[in-house]
């Protein structure tokens, strides 16, 4: 890559980056009107626990990178001793600093680039990010800068839109295309691409599976998708829904129809920093 293309490529990601900002100041307050449906708020806690669960039996220091509003600082403080919080935006992060989050301390949530951590080398003992890499143009960047931060063995747990069935892949480009809410070049991924990336920053995948069906676009999403928030008994149907959710991914055939990967990965020690 010649000298113009590498600024050309720097310039691009430094507009998408502003962009991503402004976006997220006018979506955050309506994050907050998102998860507020106690039928939503019992998918998010799902989708939490499910993240949490892939952390195991990894505790200390979290970092949950692209924490947004701050929907998994309650669940990651429930496991962990110390929980930090990064994100770009900081109307994202003033609403996260909000929320009465025991264990999680004020000066832990902190705005800063992905690619430029404010941490030293080894620092955690696991990072999570939820639908957070996606919005961020330069993901090899991103991702060796999470190796750098999480100790030997350190866990990995992401989780992002997968592009695998072309349903979705056709969902998610109306949406992108009809909405004001998304930044269309921030597409998903295909679970290859996504897992060849993982593997060339450095880390070891220890499982890769999709998640998020009939749940995740009902009752994740009310804001967008406004069916449950007209039904009688919506909480007891999104239980109903995240069993039904569970099922479809052991089915060979459905399950690459989910909207996101979820990935459990570990710092892979036989890869030379560079």
């Amino acid at each position: 890559m010649t000298t113009s293309d590498s600024a050309g490529r720097a310039e691009s990601e430094r507009l998408h980056k502003l962009r991503e900002v402004e976006l997220h100041e006018h979506l955050a307050p309506e994050y907050v009107r998102r998860y507020k449906p106690a039928f939503s708020a019992l998918f998010q806690r799902y989708w939490n626990d499910e993240i949490l669960a892939s952390t195991h039996p990894v505790s200390g220091r979290v970092l949950d990178c692209g924490c947004g509003t701050g929907v998994m600082l309650s669940t990651l403080a429930s496991h962990f001793e110390s929980v930090h919080a990064v994100d770009l935006s900081p109307d994202m992060l003033r609403l996260a600093a909000r929320r009465e989050t025991p264990g999680v301390r004020l000066g832990a949530i902190v705005r800063a680039d992905a690619e430029l951590l404010p941490y030293e080398d080894e620092y955690f003992d696991s990072v999570v990010c939820r639908g957070s890499l996606h919005h961020m143009p330069n993901l090899d960047a991103v991702l060796c800068e999470l190796r750098r931060v999480l100790r030997p063995g350190g866990r990995l747990v992401v989780s992002e839109p997968c592009n695998d069935s072309w349903l979705v892949r056709t969902a998610r480009r109306c949406l992108y295309v009809l909405s004001n809410r998304f930044e269309e070049a921030d597409e998903g991924y295909s679970s290859d691409e996504f897992n060849r990336c993982i593997r060339s920053a450095g880390f070891r995948i220890l499982e890769s599976r999709r998640f998020g069906y009939l749940a995740y676009a009902l009752a994740g999403f009310p804001d967008i998708v406004p069916i449950l928030k007209v039904l009688p008994f919506a909480r007891a149907l999104t239980s109903v829904l995240i069993r039904v959710d569970r099922v479809i991914e052991r089915v060979p055939g459905l399950a690459g129809m989910g909207f996101h990967v979820m990935v459990t990965a570990e710092r892979d020690e036989n890869c030379g920093d560079s």
